[in-house]
């Protein structure tokens, strides 16, 4: 067989019940169980179109699956690299790069830091209702920057605590069209979804409470660069708060005048950056900072502004 092409079979009925792992052995007895196991971090291996990272799972029977034992898949992005800032026994820091995904979700296909956790760590503490395995908070998919992820259960629940109440400290870089008429602003906002618009948020009487400080860093003719700090953390927070000020993050998609085309061409992603992350060591309590520079192409477009 050639370990190129990318294979699909149905799963037979008669491995209903079966784990995973103990069915891969009998599906492919070519591969050796350490082979198999790297398949399956690496995500390799799909089952309906969605790619299996734990190898525990149970198998009802009747589902396709499709791998490719080069450890490619169907449609697959080129690989990104995810940086590790620092690796500790219960925990790790890493700069998730622009366009890659915190965890494993059905549309995509590409990268994610939770699939380059499990591939550098092997099998990680997660929250049962989803399989994010380490993943503590989250970045959106374009916006880079500094994450900390737990390595052991008692880490997840720590930092889960951190995070929820309110103790970690967040700086962010954003790179926004026009010039403010302010030199700091304070957005007190609530973040709901938008009806029929599932990709939106937006500001919503009825929504969670959101709270951001903005700071203006640098002024061009089209463009400010503000600094961005966070109380809570709500899904396209900063995006939404500065969208609510009338101004959109450069290279944002989603929340940018109607009808507007990108001005900024050389943008792959939007220029949102997540430079500083401050929070107490998981064991002894001690306060720790972390930091990351803007991602390639945001740090050389900032650098054309003069």
């Amino acid at each position: 067989m050639d370990s190129n092409t990318t294979q699909s079979i149905v799963i037979p009925k008669s491995l209903a019940g079966v784990r995973f792992d103990r069915a891969l052995a009998e599906l492919l007895p070519e591969r050796s169980k350490s082979q198999l196991q790297k398949l399956v971090r690496k995500g390799s291996i799909k089952l309906n179109g969605r790619k299996i990272l734990r190898s525990n799972i149970k198998l009802q029977g009747g589902e396709r699956m499709t791998y490719c034992l080069d450890g490619g898949l169907p449609g697959e992005r080129l690989a990104q690299e995810l940086e590790f800032l620092h690796v500790a026994d219960e925990f790790a820091v890493v700069n998730k790069p622009p366009g890659m995904i915190t965890h494993p979700v059905e549309a995509h296909t590409g990268d994610s830091v939770a699939e380059k956790l499990v591939e550098r760590f092997g099998p990680l503490p997660g929250r049962e209702e989803a399989y994010r395995p380490g993943i503590v908070h989250r970045l959106d998919r374009e916006t880079s920057g500094v994450m900390v992820v737990a390595c052991t259960q008692r880490a997840l629940d720590e930092l889960s605590d951190q995070f929820r109440n309110r103790t970690v400290r967040k700086r962010y870089v954003a790179l926004i069209h026009g010039r403010p008429d302010w030199e700091d602003l304070t957005v007190n906002a609530p973040l709901g979804p938008v009806p029929g618009q599932r990709d939106l948020q937006g500001i919503s009487a009825s929504g969670r409470e959101a709270h951001t400080d903005f700071v203006v860093r640098k002024r061009w003719r089209e463009f400010t660069l503000v600094e961005c700090r966070p109380t809570t953390g709500r899904r396209h927070q900063l995006r939404v708060h500065l969208w609510s000020e009338g101004f959109s993050i450069a290279g944002d998609k989603l929340y940018r005048p109607k009808g507007e085309v990108e001005r900024v061409k050389s943008l792959r992603h939007h220029a949102l950056h997540c430079e500083s992350l401050g929070f107490q060591e998981p064991l002894t309590g001690e306060e720790l900072t972390f930091e990351a520079p803007l991602p390639e192409g945001f740090a050389s477009f900032v650098k054309s502004l003069g």
